[in-house]
């Protein structure tokens, strides 16, 4: 469910930006910044990169019952953490910080999406609740440590109420392993 939200948030952030900016390419990538090896994760600079920082349980609301979804049983609640990252560098800075702003704009007017009006939040969710993050100057370092780059200019909010269904099918997904006691030594 997560990652149908904010894959949902940032496409539907994209189009808006491509219309403002009367653009044909994607501004806005759901995508971690840096691959594994510390490589660009995509070959394509100059995008607003939407990623995932922290996952939360919102425990206030689910021990309170402040989840009035459909059917039982009772899903968990979430919040997801993200940051938009403008990877504009050189003389196409001043477009990233530009970028920017209109993300803190969308969401300064979309407080609270409702989820009719945005293509691939699933049904099961009436709205999100949106939420900008700030961080102190210590807490930016170890962000964008761990981030794994320099700081960019960025926007970072939190994304309420996504609610976790339990599923009775995932025990049937797992398959069994065979193949252990096996004794290495035989030829």
């Amino acid at each position: 469910m997560i990652f149908e939200v904010v894959n949902a948030i940032s496409k539907e952030l994209n189009l808006h930006l491509k219309y403002q900016f009367g653009s044909t390419e994607d501004l806005v990538v759901f995508s971690n910044i840096l691959d594994l090896n510390g490589g660009k994760a995509l070959q394509q600079d100059n995008t607003v990169h939407c990623l995932i920082l922290k996952i939360e349980e919102d425990r206030t609301l689910n021990k309170t019952g402040g989840y009035r979804g459909p059917s039982a049983p009772t899903p968990s609640l979430f919040n997801a953490h993200v940051i938009f990252a403008a990877t504009h560098s050189g003389k196409q800075y001043a477009e990233g910080v530009n970028l920017i702003s209109r993300v803190l704009e969308y969401f300064v007017q979309n407080q609270t999406l409702d989820s009719t009006k945005i293509e691939g939040i699933p049904d099961s969710i009436d709205r999100l609740t949106v939420d900008y993050l700030s961080f102190e100057y210590n807490e930016l370092s170890n962000v964008w440590s761990t981030i794994g780059t320099k700081l960019l200019p960025f926007a970072a909010y939190k994304i309420g109420f996504i609610p976790v269904q339990p599923t009775s099918s995932i025990g049937s997904k797992i398959e069994r392993i065979s193949g252990l006691g096996t004794n290495l030594n035989q030829k």
